[in-house]
């Protein structure tokens, strides 16, 4: 079983994983609310006790209070229009550049979003959240050197920058180069110990180190490499309990490693938190089959198949672990596994996805022996 990557659950590469963050907190109340007959969408209106407030000037500060309450309150639409009117009346701010940005980032307005941190920094070169929030956007848009110098940018305003400390190890390890991405995940880990998902990434890393290393014929390192990762990821399911990535993230290692007992009780806490988790319980059940604990395998792959009715290789896994039971004339569901699996992939009758996939004998007592008796 190779070691299945967790991006989807550890955040997207290069997004911040702050989501963006504006120059003024969502919760601020204006400093000078609305004037009648702003340049705002009609629909885009602040609440009541906003209103009351209102000042006898508009400026820039206030409409990019207004979008940071709209954006607080998931209306990005309003947030954006609130922020080109911050813009319009302050062309040089570049905090009214940089939260643009943000709103234009949070709808995915990538190409624009950098347009206006760019803006931001013409104006503050050395704004530290402008320089990350444009790496982030760049990396999205798949500039990685570019991205990579942004950041670099902003820690050498701010070397105790932890969102660039993190963004900038993201970028190294999607390059592999792992050595550097530890580094700098470490040197962020001692400004923010507890950082669930930055313990994550590193702990990912160093055994992703450790593979490459091995392969490139440096002793022992695979060894030590492991080691260290498991225990790191092990303190973060302690300290974490209901971090699904954590698990999921620590049973592909095991798995890789041949752990496969261990590999299936991380797998199960993973479908514990998340029990609507296809690629956890497809990976639960592969680790049950591969130590012949078949019984134990029936509950996830019954799962499994609920969620992907149509998918042969659940069926064949359904096969798997009922075949003890059709065995022993317990009942039948092995063979209607086959069945199903037959049904919908007419190319693996006895078993074959499984043998595909490393679990060969498995495959034939889950569908060539139960279809021979």
């Amino acid at each position: 079983m190779t070691l299945m990557k967790m991006t989807a659950y550890t955040g997207a590469m290069g997004i911040p994983r702050m989501a963006w963050p504006f120059t003024l907190p969502a919760i601020v109340l204006f400093v000078a609310p609305l004037l009648p007959g702003v340049p705002l969408p009609e629909s885009c209106k602040p609440p009541a006790e906003l209103v009351k407030a209102i000042s006898k000037e508009a400026s820039a500060r206030v409409y990019d209070a207004a979008g940071a309450w709209f954006a607080g309150h998931g209306d990005l639409k309003c947030a954006v229009a609130a922020f080109e009117e911050a813009v319009r009346l302050e062309p040089g701010s570049a905090e009214a550049h940089y939260d643009l940005g943000v709103g234009r980032a949070r709808m995915n307005q990538l190409q624009a979003a950098a347009s206006e941190f760019r803006l931001a920094l013409k104006a503050n070169p050395g704004m530290v959240q402008a320089h990350d929030s444009l790496g982030s956007a760049l990396s999205d848009l798949g500039k990685a050197a570019e991205a990579e110098a942004e950041f670099r940018s902003a820690l050498a305003t701010d070397p105790k920058s932890v969102p660039a400390l993190d963004h900038l190890a993201q970028i190294l390890a999607a390059q592999r180069r792992y050595d550097a991405a530890i580094r700098y995940w470490n040197e962020a880990l001692k400004l923010e110990p507890d950082a669930p998902e930055m313990l994550l990434s590193l702990g990912g890393a160093t055994y992703e180190d450790a593979v490459a290393k091995e392969a490139a014929g440096i002793a022992g390192a695979k060894m030590a490499g492991t080691k260290e990762a498991i225990r790191i990821l092990l303190e973060l399911t302690r300290q974490h309990p209901d971090l699904k990535a954590a698990h999921f993230t620590l049973g592909n290692i095991y798995a890789n490693e041949n752990r496969f007992r261990e590999a299936a009780d991380e797998y199960a806490q993973a479908a514990r938190v998340d029990a609507k988790d296809a690629v956890v319980l497809l990976a639960q059940v592969k680790a049950l089959t591969t130590v012949s604990a078949f019984q134990e395998a029936l509950a996830p792959a019954e799962a499994y198949i609920r969620l992907k009715p149509t998918d042969p290789e659940g069926h064949l896994m359904l096969g798997a672990g009922a075949e003890p039971k059709a065995q022993t004339g317990v009942g039948a569901s092995g063979e209607s596994g086959c069945a199903q699996a037959t049904r919908f992939d007419r190319t693996v009758p006895t078993g074959g996805r499984l043998a595909d996939t490393g679990r060969g004998r498995a495959g034939a007592r889950g569908c060539g022996e139960v279809q021979s008796e």
